[in-house]
């Protein structure tokens, strides 16, 4: 009962947007961690022809790469740039190289999609910076998240029954996934995305920064879904 109700909440949420942008005013980005995975099969029947944006880093495991392969062979629109293999990964900070090879190219491909709203698979439980995500946030690109209420439990309860098609580091103690030279397995007790950037005073690769304080999350019914 508690699976289908967040369902059918992102089943609304995702209606909800596109009734108000349409077909052509929409994309989503993943990497294909397990609230991607869960958002794509929402995403297949409402919104079938979805550009969906991955950023190929040059620097992914190579079973996130199988993995984003599998899903373009069912069908969905997955569009990757090529990787900057010319940055040189040695002799950048963790920030520089997020920049050069994720940031940039994503914000590339925003810049050709300007007017378009961002579907995300963010969750609340994710980080603190991620806690206080609205449905529909204000920034330079409006951004719908539709999971924000999903836990890691119900992720992972979802894919198990839907029988999704995930990445299998998660089996071996990934619970995170991002690039292979800066993403390592977690703990018992440590947050989900404890194995990433370990080590360093950093948990966003600089893609999903919060709003601009110019531009505000809506604070009201009127500004957000109606669920």
């Amino acid at each position: 009962m508690h699976l289908t109700f967040l369902s059918k909440q992102v089943n609304l949420v995702l209606k909800w947007a596109k009734s108000q942008y349409g077909d052509d005013g929409l994309f989503m980005s993943t990497a294909f961690g397990p609230n991607g995975v869960v958002l794509l099969d929402h995403v297949k029947d409402i919104m079938p022809k979805l550009p969906i944006f991955f950023i190929d880093t040059g620097r992914h495991f190579k079973e996130t790469l199988e993995l984003r392969d599998r899903y373009i062979a069912k069908g969905f629109n997955i569009i990757s740039n090529e990787p900057r293999e010319e940055v040189d990964l040695l002799n950048s900070s963790a920030d520089e190289c997020c920049d050069n090879r994720k940031v940039r190219p994503f914000t590339t491909m925003l810049l050709a999609n300007d007017g378009r709203t961002w579907i995300t698979a963010l969750s609340r439980y994710q980080s603190p910076e991620r806690a206080e995500i609205k449905f529909l946030q204000h920034a330079q690109w409006n951004k719908v998240n539709p999971m924000l209420a999903w836990n890691e439990t119900d992720v992972w309860d979802y894919i198990r029954e839907h029988k999704l098609d995930y990445n299998p580091l998660h089996d071996e103690g990934y619970r995170s996934i991002g690039c292979k030279p800066c993403t390592t397995k977690t703990k018992p007790g440590e947050p989900v995305r404890a194995g990433r950037w370990r080590g360093l005073e950093k948990t966003e690769c600089g893609i999903h920064a919060p709003p601009s304080p110019e531009e505000p999350c809506p604070t009201s019914v009127e500004e957000s879904p109606s669920l």
